[in-house]
């Protein structure tokens, strides 16, 4: 092979992970030009994580390391040990490294934006082999859902951290499925699932899920279940051992400790989704279309990733039926709302579209003008709301300036009549806020 085929070899391999690149540093320029704070709903939440375990490792004090020492006002809540603990301590490095929140920010922010859709791209076209398809799908699939990174920029949300890693066990699962004599990598995914718990306990659940779904239907259909069977039980193993500190937490606080559930959400019907708006909308009718169009030409794991896929956006808009009794079933009732189960559908019925359209330009002999067009297509369809989004990054950065009791409002404690200290709140002693903000 001449040094120029290799020179396009590795070009054609690079360039969507520079585009990402490109789109990660798009993505940062509000938060560049105004210099403003995210402030959302959890912000508290992970500000204090995130402070907890930068003054363990600046001070190296793990003593009672499973209680909150330093964040939450040190008022010995038990958080980082059981929600994300390897999340919480990068999110500490971090935090120690840049020395100030802004900068916490633009950090972790990039790296969940070139993480997200990485993986994602990287799943599509491990699958479909159509580059600029799987490209485009990631991008619209992590830059329109918004319990993707909006999630994690705008409110907080630690869900963004946890569901970068889906695509990673969606592999797996399929694996499990069609390779019959090597159906599980068990230090692979082994080491998938701690990170995925050390990140975040739902994603974790979420992902488990997936994977029982494919493994329940290769034991059904392999002729290599004792292989799969013993394969899938190491992995398991080297999950536990990975994660030994969190399960040894787990034990003795609930052995020792009075564990206060997360609040119930006697509404949740008012945070579901709608099957018939964005993203959603659009995957459930390129499904149906390709599913039709592709009659009786579609994989069996294909059958599961829709099945699974639609399931998850069911129970994410909040049918009536599940409503009803929200809040008797256990799981559902700590979930809390219905909106949750909306990422790792749209994650599933995006790959399924994705490994769709794969088959039909094959069968079609496609041109490369044409694959380009429908990206165009896919692309202009979401223009309005990635433009969107962008906009929303820029006024609530704007916002941090502009309304004087913005922090105070986001940090408030519910039913409380008292306004929070934000210096306090953020262990300041030296009588400039703004100062250690930015």
């Amino acid at each position: 092979m001449s040094n120029l085929s290799i020179k396009n070899l590795k070009l054609n391999l690079i360039w969507p992970y520079l585009v990402i690149i490109v789109i990660a540093f798009v993505y940062a320029l509000p938060q560049l030009n105004v210099r403003g704070i995210y402030v959302g709903a959890d912000s508290s939440f992970h500000f204090n994580r995130a402070f907890e375990a930068m003054s363990r490792l600046k001070y190296l004090n793990f003593h009672n390391s499973q209680i909150s020492l330093y964040g939450f006002n040190a008022s010995g809540r038990i958080i980082n040990a059981l929600y994300g603990p390897g999340l919480g301590y990068f999110f500490g490095v971090v935090l120690l490294l840049t020395k100030s929140w802004l900068k916490f920010q633009l950090v972790t922010n990039f790296i969940l934006t070139v993480g997200t859709i990485s993986l994602s791209y990287w799943l599509f076209n491990k699958y479909s082999r159509q580059t600029v398809i799987s490209l485009v799908f990631a991008i619209v699939l992590s830059l329109t859902s918004y319990w993707s990174i909006s999630y994690w920029y705008l409110s907080s949300g630690g869900m963004s951290w946890g569901m970068m890693f889906l695509p990673l066990v969606i592999d797996a699962g399929i694996q499990m499925y069609i390779n019959k004599n090597n159906p599980v990598k068990p230090l692979r995914l082994g080491i998938i699932m701690a990170v995925i718990l050390e990140s975040h306990m739902l994603s974790f659940v979420f992902s488990v899920g997936i994977l029982a779904v494919f493994f329940t239907a290769a034991i059904v259909f392999s002729h290599n279940r004792v292989v799969l069977f013993k394969k899938s039980i190491f992995a398991a193993i080297i999950s536990i051992g990975l994660t030994l500190g969190y399960w040894a937490d787990f034990l003795i606080i609930i052995r020792s400790q009075s564990i206060l559930s997360p609040f119930v959400n006697l509404n949740p019907r008012n945070l579901s989704s709608n099957l018939y708006q964005g993203l959603s909308f659009w995957l459930l009718i390129f499904s149906i279309v390709l599913i039709i169009a592709l009659s009786g030409k579609l994989l069996s794991w294909q059958w599961l990733l829709f099945i699974m896929g639609l399931g998850f956006l069911i129970v994410a808009s909040g049918p009536e039926i599940l409503l009803d009794h929200w809040n008797s079933i256990s799981f559902l009732r700590t979930v809390q709302f219905p909106m949750r189960f909306t990422l790792p559908g749209v994650y599933l019925l995006s790959f399924f579209v994705v490994t769709m359209l794969a088959q039909l330009f094959n069968q079609l002999s496609f041109k490369r003008s044409y694959t380009t067009a429908i990206s165009v297509g896919v692309i202009l369809l979401a223009s309005v709301t990635i433009k969107n989004v962008f906009l929303n990054y820029t006024s609530s950065n704007q916002q941090f300036w502009e309304n004087g009791n913005y922090l105070e409002s986001k940090f408030s404690i519910p039913n409380s009549n008292q306004k929070i200290d934000i210096q306090k709140k953020f262990k300041v002693e030296t009588g400039n806020l703004k100062k250690v903000l930015l």
